[in-house]
């Protein structure tokens, strides 16, 4: 009874989109603690796609790590020990593997002062994991764990280096229909702004084609600066 819908799927999910010279890592809950590649790569691609000044995601939403655990029926396809002399081949069935839950991209205007407080939520449970820690991209910011919750964020910089201060100056901003609408406890978040595009998996199978080959790159976008 199965049969029929495998080989759509396969059909679907086996196609080819790019390559990747290293795995990009999830799991251990690496995504919910920090930055990871595969963070930088999701929020780059949703701010490339729509042009917004900043972008961030939720890490509970990333599911696997890319390459996936997805077992395409195509054969002849490179899937392990991914290097630069021999990247894996990445298919779409990677990335819905990566975000399963369907969302779709939003793009808002938050102002400084907002993005400070969203920043604050996203590391307040440090040095325990929590989905609602944010992948960036478009900016940088350092906080000190050592401080209480809510009086954590040190700085925040576009990442041209230019300071983001906690006033009334507006960004443009692309992040998930989920966390726009006050998900993962971010209800200052949930004011009914926002424009609602396309599927975030599309985005990103977009973002992969674009770019052809794929390194993971941790580049020092959020720091913890404790003592």
């Amino acid at each position: 009874m199965l049969a029929p819908y495998r080989t759509a799927l396969a059909a679907a999910f086996d196609e080819k989109i790019g390559k990747a010279t290293g795995v990009f890592p999830r799991g251990g809950n690496i995504e919910r603690l920090g930055e990871v590649a595969i963070g930088n790569l999701i929020a780059d691609s949703m701010r490339v796609r729509y042009g917004t000044q900043l972008a961030f995601t939720n890490g509970g939403g990333i599911r696997a790590a890319l390459p996936s655990s997805y077992v395409p029926a195509a054969s002849g396809l490179v899937r392990t020990g991914c290097s630069v002399a021999t990247p894996c081949d990445l298919v779409i069935g990677d990335v819905f593997t990566v975000l399963p839950f369907g969302n779709s991209v939003v793009t808002r205007t938050i102002t400084g002062a907002l993005l400070h407080a969203v920043l604050e939520k996203s590391v307040e449970a440090i040095p325990a994991a929590n989905g609602r820690f944010l992948q960036i991209s478009g900016f940088k910011f350092q906080y000190d764990s050592s401080r209480p919750p809510g009086s954590r964020i040190v700085s925040v910089k576009l990442a041209d280096d230019t300071p983001i201060p906690a006033d009334g100056t507006t960004y443009t901003l692309a992040t998930n229909d989920f966390v726009n609408a006050g998900g993962d406890g971010y209800t200052n978040l949930a004011d009914g702004q926002g424009t609602t595009r396309e599927v975030m998996a599309d985005v990103l199978v977009a973002h992969i084609r674009n770019l052809g080959t794929i390194t993971p790159v941790i580049e020092g976008r959020i720091v913890d600066v404790a003592p």
